[in-house]
């Protein structure tokens, strides 16, 4: 439940891969072919995963702030 009663609403999954995939695919061409160590490469994978997460979760908020 949030603050002013109503229950929380699940970010919906189609949003979080769509964000996930749209964030990795615009760092990646934006990147380039750099040339990147597999580590390297993992971790900025994970953090691409992070920044499409936090995105998805900061739209859904912002959505659901202004229906009501």
């Amino acid at each position: 439940m949030s603050a002013d009663g109503q229950p929380h609403r699940p970010v919906p999954l189609i949003l979080l891969i769509g964000s996930v995939f749209v964030t990795v695919t615009v760092v990646e061409v934006l990147a380039g072919n750099l040339d990147r160590h597999w580590l390297v490469s993992g971790l900025f994978l994970a953090g691409e995963f992070v920044l499409g997460v936090v995105i998805a979760v900061a739209v859904w908020t912002f959505v659901m702030t202004r229906r009501s």
